[in-house]
């Protein structure tokens, strides 16, 4: 199209980075999950921006929020700023006009044209905004030959059914990105998704040189077990590595199958069990015993098929065994590869994140990682800079009502007068040292806005007479 039309603005509705040049803008179409953060605030540099709309972009509190609350609008805010930067501060809005022509009929309620209003001018100046970037350690993979070879689709809305193994590095607030192979070096944590089942040679030949050269990883059995380039050959990731693979069938019919670890580990402690979770579970759960909310159920849109089991009679490794099932087979492993090390699930371990809260947050640390917002209040938290403006940022997402003190770490020494621009809130003066060491005080109250956008101006900046009636 931008071949013979050079003026048009071009929206391509996907999420792909590099269409750089012929494409102005990105489009999400429904934007309601926090995945992909920091994919595209390189992109905007370049001038690919990011256009961000609800599932329903006529009724920005209806629903899509985490807690359902009614805070859509606020929820893609901070989603879209941080997976584009000022490049996402674009929103889509179709106007309804339902129950009548009156645009103030749409305020409030579920249709909140008021808020789109509200929030127009923060956008505005959000449009400026960078995101400042800590160096991500922890690296995420999701191989899509798991998509083309065992679902015989390219339909990418299916990827994120598979990847909610994912979803525990935002439980314990562990700073992550999808492996950028320009970054490799910097990982030291490797996280395949536990479902890829089906790995390209490229996938496993890089994952095994980075484990190789030092890093971490942690995988079920099952991972990579099939490779279209090694044709008949099964556990291929597992060899790369020099693991044994497993011997034995890989057992699905039974359920609430727990393992006892044995030893000492990064992971879990001595004597503790580990829930893993079989096809027999889901088909329980999905006929309603034990599943309350299906929005949080992490196998949601997962076709009863033959992800979930374990391998049962598998009673040998060539690794560490750190913990058994009731049948004596191995449950859990570590191995040693090259300089690195690997840790298996000999089946795929229950990861609702009820029973894993804590897990990856040990992980990194068995990896060497120090995640900068680690034992933070509010870890929903970004922080910027508007070069054009000289003000500072910060994105904060509490959706538990309560007072939180959150430190700022990006904040340059000096005097800044803070407001929240959601609420209109203002916090007053403080120093950049105080926001790095100290802190800054929130109250999140009942009924409020889960999103503060805290704007940081340099007092000077404020030309008012007021500034000594606040801290």
């Amino acid at each position: 199209i931008r071949t013979f039309d050079p003026n048009h603005v071009i929206i391509a509705y996907c999420f792909d980075p590099t269409l750089i040049g012929p494409v102005d803008f990105l489009h999400n179409g429904g934007n309601h999950f926090l995945q992909n953060e920091g994919t595209l605030l390189a992109a905007w540099d370049q001038k690919l921006g990011w256009i961000t709309e609800p599932h329903h972009p006529q009724r920005w509190a209806a629903y899509g929020d985490p807690k359902g609350m009614g805070w859509v609008l606020d929820w893609s805010t901070y989603i879209m700023m941080a997976q584009a930067g000022g490049g996402g501060a674009n929103f889509h809005v179709y106007y309804l006009p339902n129950p009548t022509l009156s645009l103030a009929a749409h305020y409030g309620g579920a249709y909140a044209f008021d808020r789109l209003e509200y929030f127009k001018p923060i956008v505005n100046e959000l449009h400026s905004m960078k995101v400042i970037e800590t160096p991500k350690e922890v690296a995420t993979i999701q191989d899509p030959y798991a998509l083309y070879c065992k679902h015989r689709t390219t339909f990418g809305a299916r990827a994120y059914d598979l990847d909610r193994w994912f979803e525990l590095l935002k439980t314990d607030a562990v700073d992550a990105e999808a492996l950028r192979p320009e970054k490799a070096a910097q990982y030291k944590l490797l996280l395949p998704n536990v479902l890829d089942e089906v790995m390209s040679q490229q996938t496993i030949t890089q994952l095994n040189q980075l484990v190789r050269n030092g890093a971490h990883m942690v995988l079920s059995a099952n991972t990579g077990r099939y490779c279209p380039e090694r044709r008949d050959e099964t556990f291929s990731l597992l060899r790369a590595l020099g693991i044994t693979p497993p011997t034995g069938a890989y057992v699905q019919s039974d359920a609430d199958v727990s393992a006892r670890v044995i030893a000492e580990n990064p992971l879990f402690a001595t004597g503790a069990a580990v829930k893993f979770f079989t096809q027999a579970d889901q088909r329980q759960e999905l006929l309603g015993a034990g599943l309350k909310d299906f929005w949080a159920w992490p196998y949601r849109w997962i076709p009863l098929s033959d992800y979930f089991g374990y391998f049962r009679d598998n009673m040998t490794t060539n690794g560490d065994v750190l913990a058994r099932f009731p049948s004596g087979g191995v449950a859990i492993s570590r191995h040693t590869v090259g300089n690195g090390e690997v840790l298996v699930f000999w089946g795929t371990p229950d990861y609702k994140p009820a029973l894993l809260t804590g897990m990856m947050a040990r992980a990194s640390a068995w990896a060497g990682v120090r995640p900068p917002r680690a034992g933070s209040p509010i870890p929903l938290t970004l922080e910027g800079y508007s070069a054009q403006l000289k003000r500072r940022y910060a994105l904060c997402w509490q959706d538990s009502p309560g007072a939180y003190t959150q430190r700022l770490f990006a904040v340059p020494d000096g005097n800044w007068f803070l407001d929240d621009m959601v609420s209109g809130e203002r916090l007053g003066v403080y120093t950049g040292k105080e926001l790095r060491d100290t802190g800054l005080p929130l109250v999140y109250g009942k009924g409020f806005s889960p999103l503060k956008v805290i704007r940081m101006m340099p007092v000077a900046q404020t030309g008012a007479d007021w500034l000594g009636k606040y801290r």
